[in-house]
């Protein structure tokens, strides 16, 4: 993740004045590198919860193995729901409530998942 994110270090000054509108430095690499970004943190969480899961198997905890399946399932919902925001840019005002609602549910799913992992510091 950190060689990709030193693309966006950087960005070039913009030349000119008034309402210039550019689609970043990189140009249609940049959407190559959000695309690789995206897909190595869907690996990365995906493996982490299974690794959980398997743990929680091996130790005949199947509320920890259950629990670790379910937060893999709701962090790619929540993906694909943040995929889904830029569909609704097209309509502002349903793009800026399903934000504040991504906004909401992430600090949620964000909280649980420090919970869980707290339980599985305690029984695994």
């Amino acid at each position: 993740m950190i060689v990709l994110s030193i693309f966006s270090i950087y960005d070039a000054p913009v030349n000119g004045g008034g309402l210039n509108i550019q689609s970043g430095s990189l140009g249609p690499f940049a959407i190559l590198i959000a695309i690789a970004s995206f897909i190595l943190t869907l690996l990365a969480v995906y493996n982490i919860f299974m690794g959980i899961k398997e743990i929680g198997q091996k130790a005949e905890n199947s509320y920890i193995s259950e629990e670790a399946s379910n937060r893999w399932t709701q962090f790619l919902y929540l993906q694909i729901a943040g995929m889904f925001t830029f569909v609704l840019i097209l309509i502002p005002i349903l793009a800026i409530i399903n934000i504040i609602a991504l906004l909401i549910i992430n600090i949620i799913y964000t909280i649980n998942v420090l919970e869980f992992m707290k339980k599985c510091q305690e029984t695994l």
